[in-house]
């Protein structure tokens, strides 16, 4: 059966989409203790299938890791998701990240964020692993989160809501 790309016109506050098509797993299989036990917020990870890497939500790019492996988003709402691609990636100094954003650039969800090179990142010998992170669970929490061995860049992966 062949499945058809979603179509992500009409945005919805609250709804967070795939940043790749890939494997979807629980945070808690991240490779990463510190993310994998919610300790940056609650959210999913995607093993990626290609190397485009888009943004999950509509809103503001708040910060870029000087690595280049790690987004921060803040959408309109106020609700702060981070794109985290890779495990430990940040030894890699940015090599095999090229990002396609700015901070302060505002950025649409299904939007071009970043390449990552995963070829070269899996022979550097790191997981590729991206985690989709809600980081502000002081004022939201995910209220459901898709239940999938499999996913495709913009489906929706999980929806949040105010506390």
């Amino acid at each position: 059966m062949i499945r058809k790309k979603p179509n992500i016109n009409n945005i919805v506050q609250g709804v967070v989409y795939a940043t790749q098509t890939g494997i979807l797993l629980p945070l808690k299989d991240m490779p990463d203790d510190i993310i994998a036990q919610g300790v940056l917020g609650d959210g999913i990870c995607i093993i990626p299938e290609r190397d485009k890497v888009l943004s999950p939500v509509s809103g503001r790019i708040t910060t870029i890791a000087h690595s280049k492996h790690a987004f921060g988003i803040t959408t309109e709402d106020g609700a702060e998701i981070i794109v985290h691609l890779g495990v430990d990636t940040v030894e890699m100094n940015g090599h095999g990240f090229s990002p396609k954003v700015v901070v302060g650039q505002e950025v649409l969800a299904g939007e071009l964020l970043c390449n990552m090179d995963r070829c070269l990142i899996q022979e550097a010998g790191y997981a590729l692993h991206t985690a989709i992170l809600l980081t502000n669970g002081d004022k939201y929490v995910i209220s459901t989160k898709k239940q999938a061995t499999s996913i495709l860049e913009k489906e929706v992966i999980f929806e949040y809501r105010e506390i």
